[in-house]
């Protein structure tokens, strides 16, 4: 579903190989919390889509945990913003910011 919705943009996006159910439950475990059911739909399609230019559209599993748990963690960022726990980011905005 997912390859074919993403192929229909006409994009010139490049899709990974997908993850797996373990991957996605070690994820899970992780965060503290599970990933949303279209997220975990995409990624078993694909583990992350970039576009021509290499921008991450759809980050990669390993980066979506990575990037959140140094968003929460981070000592730095408690002090500035609001809680990330409750967040989940998951993806770049395609436009160079």
């Amino acid at each position: 579903m997912w390859r074919d919705t993403i192929a229909g943009l006409g994009s010139a996006a490049t899709l990974a190989d997908p993850v797996t159910e373990e991957d996605l439950r070690r994820a899970d475990e992780c965060l503290g919390q599970p990933l949303p059911a279209a997220l975990r739909s995409l990624l078993l399609e694909t583990d992350g889509v970039t576009d021509k230019y290499g921008v991450s559209l759809i980050w990669e599993l390993d980066r979506i945990v990575a990037d959140n748990l140094t968003f929460r963690r981070h000592p730095e960022f408690a002090r500035l913003y609001m809680p990330f726990d409750p967040l989940l980011f998951f993806a770049d905005a395609g436009n160079g910011d």
